[in-house]
């Protein structure tokens, strides 16, 4: 199982920072495949960047696309082309997450297919 984590945003890197920060803290099962992809939505704010900085110690797979018309279904599509999980799971770029979301999210998708 793949669970592909999917952040559009716009000129909110410090929100963006913080939420990744939070979900550096979550508990994945063992046997799945977490991807994270943010979507920088015709950003101009150093989005990319920051998200870059963050890849190589990041604890999921995390990737930024970069989708340059604005608009937030334009960004929700650039995500839905890059995620391959068979779980997609939209989130805000300023949330923050309980340890057990993941492996909750999981459990469900488990239990009820």
């Amino acid at each position: 199982m793949e669970v592909s984590i999917l952040v559009p945003t716009h000129n909110r890197a410090d929100l963006l920072s913080q939420t990744l920060s939070s979900l550096r803290n979550v508990n994945a099962p063992s046997d799945v495949r977490i991807e994270v992809i943010v979507t920088a939505n015709a950003c101009t704010d150093g989005t990319q960047a920051r998200v870059a900085k963050l890849e190589e110690s990041f604890p999921f797979e995390l990737t930024v696309a970069v989708e340059p018309e604005p608009g937030q279904n334009n960004a929700r599509n650039k995500c839905l082309q890059q995620a391959s999980g068979d779980i997609l799971a939209f989130v805000d770029d300023d949330v923050r997450f309980d340890e057990d979301w993941l492996s909750g999210l999981v459990r469900v998708f488990r239990r009820h297919n």
